[in-house]
């Protein structure tokens, strides 16, 4: 077991030293995400030590990579954290017997969709950061109800309401005029509309929330 783990160590070491930058993300992801599926076959200790070595090695690389380069989010980026959420529904979907904890999809679910916002964040412009937080917020509400996973509506429903208060506070500090009038009667014409329907269709929405 030492050996076995000693051994890729030496491979991670390697990495950091031959493979670009851009790359260390995505495999160090894929690497746990395979040491992750043998473990499941059979488990031993030493495969699931590794998954999740890669799993966090790689996890600080990508948000290193966030605070020193914010305005350069990188495609591959996003298709690793999309392989997560997928990696993730198929676990769940497999894992009869509960092997892995409730916990740990939700600390895994929360972690990827908090990266994904960011990463929407970085890459929109100023100016168009409000509809792609929406976009975002609608898309995670959308797979939830989907695939029936209460963390991403919980979490959409969290991006929304942060997008909500964004669009006010860009509306009481940077619109002159008449325009954060209608931005305000906009938002509070939502929120009624919205709290209608909380009203009218609860004991339905509770089963899905």
């Amino acid at each position: 077991k030492t050996y076995f783990c000693l051994g890729w160590t030496l491979v991670m070491m390697w990495a950091f030293e031959f493979v670009r930058a851009e790359y260390i993300f995505p495999l160090f992801t894929l690497t746990a995400i395979i040491h992750g599926m043998v473990y499941f076959r059979r488990e031993r200790l030493e495969r699931a030590a590794v998954a999740w070595g890669f799993f966090g090695v790689g996890f600080t690389c990508f948000w290193l990579h966030t605070t020193q380069h914010w305005t350069e989010p990188r495609v591959l980026d996003l298709a690793t954290l999309l392989l997560l959420l997928g990696t993730q529904w198929a676990a769940r979907r497999r894992d009869r017997n509960g092997t892995i904890s409730r916990g740990a999809h939700i600390a895994l679910l929360l972690l990827v969709n908090f990266s994904l916002w960011q990463w929407i964040h970085r890459l929109a412009p100023e100016r168009w950061e409000a509809g792609s937080w929406g976009l975002l917020a609608v898309l995670l509400v959308g797979l939830g109800l989907g695939i029936r996973e209460r963390v991403h509506r919980l979490f959409g429903l969290g991006v929304l309401l942060a997008t909500m208060i964004h669009l006010t506070w860009l509306a009481a500090s940077h619109l002159t005029g008449v325009m954060p009038i209608i931005t305000f009667i906009g938002l509070g014409v939502l929120l009624i509309v919205l709290g209608s329907l909380y009203i009218k269709f609860q004991d339905k929405l509770k089963e899905y929330l």
